[in-house]
């Protein structure tokens, strides 16, 4: 993540064509959650051993994908059960970030 004005912080995919934009506030705010996942799905998904993630209140969140490169891929294989809507670039691969609509409305999952 990079910031483009004082207040601003803007995120990239690895090909840099999709851009998710917050406000610093976004990672000081005491009530948002920063987490980190060691599910078998988010070690897949991201290909690492774990994935660490910034939950955000959707309006909190500005997404730019000009090409209309983000793609969804319906998880359903969940260790809860319930559906987790994975969002990646299809130019590059990047996971972006993730939805969980069952427990987690009106929340993204910033990857």
């Amino acid at each position: 993540m990079s910031s483009s004005s004082s207040n601003e912080i803007v995120g990239r995919c690895l090909c840099g064509e999709i851009k998710i934009k917050m406000t610093h506030e976004c990672l000081t705010d005491k009530s948002y959650q920063i987490v980190l996942c060691h599910c078998t799905n988010c070690h897949r998904a991201g290909g690492g051993l774990a994935s660490l993630d910034l939950i955000l209140p959707e309006d909190k969140v500005n997404l730019l994908d000009n090409k209309s490169l983000l793609k969804k891929y319906n998880d359903t294989n969940t260790k809860s059960k319930s559906l987790t809507e994975r969002y990646f670039c299809s130019q590059c691969g990047s996971p972006v970030y993730s939805k969980n609509p069952e427990t987690q409305p009106k929340k993204i999952i910033i990857k």
